[in-house]
């Protein structure tokens, strides 16, 4: 019968409790950091986050915008028609509503596309994650990807504004608010989206009476 010498059976207790200790450590380490990461860092992403969802709202909503508009047949005349008298004075500026909801409806669903299913990307300094002032913006940038559930409105408001003698500024803009949903482990939290953009505008020379919304 062979006896394993005494050596052989002490180095290899030893290495069975330097396994243990490693595998006991490593876990310490994942609980200590989880709970680091909920106390200290949730502020920290959560302001990171915002900035990206805000970020990635205008790009989708601007190139909603271009790729909407950049069809010939949406125009300022489209949108709204100039009627004048006899002498050439304006008698009133009608806004072809139904075509401009058409138009909000169609952004509002291309940006709803270029959005559905895209997770917000953050970055964030490791020094940052810390909460530590002193190591703020340093060490590499950690990416981390969070789900998002978005929901867009859209719609137009007619603006006239002066633009010098006997003129006025006709704008069409289109107003967005959306509401974007960020799903964490455990939690979730809204950010609020609001901006204008100019849809079309026109230089009307003449008083401009009244507006009618068709």
């Amino acid at each position: 019968m062979y006896i394993q010498p005494k050596a052989i059976r002490k180095h290899k207790k030893t290495k069975y409790r330097f396994t243990a200790l490693v595998t006991l450590l490593c876990f310490l380490t994942i609980i200590l950091t989880y709970t680091f990461f909920s106390v200290k860092i949730d502020p920290v992403l959560f302001d990171a986050a915002t900035a990206a969802t805000l970020n990635m709202m205008n790009d989708a909503i601007n190139k909603a915008q271009t790729e909407t508009t950049q069809n010939d047949e949406i125009n300022y005349d489209k949108m709204a028609v100039i009627s004048r008298n006899e002498k050439g004075e304006v008698t009133s500026v009608n806004v072809n509503s139904s075509f401009l909801n058409a138009v909000a409806i169609q952004i509002n669903d291309r940006a709803g596309e270029l959005i559905k299913g895209k997770p917000v990307k953050v970055k964030v300094p490791l020094g940052t994650l810390t909460g530590i002032d002193i190591f703020s913006g340093k060490g590499p940038r950690m990416a981390m990807k969070i789900a998002q559930d978005t929901t867009i409105d859209t719609y137009t408001e007619s603006i006239f504004e002066s633009s010098g003698i006997n003129q006025t500024l006709h704008k069409i803009i289109l107003k967005v608010v959306s509401h974007t949903t960020l799903i964490f482990a455990e939690e979730t939290f809204t950010v609020d989206y609001s901006a204008d953009f100019i849809l079309a505008e026109s230089v009307i020379v003449g008083n401009v009476p009244s507006v009618n919304m068709d």
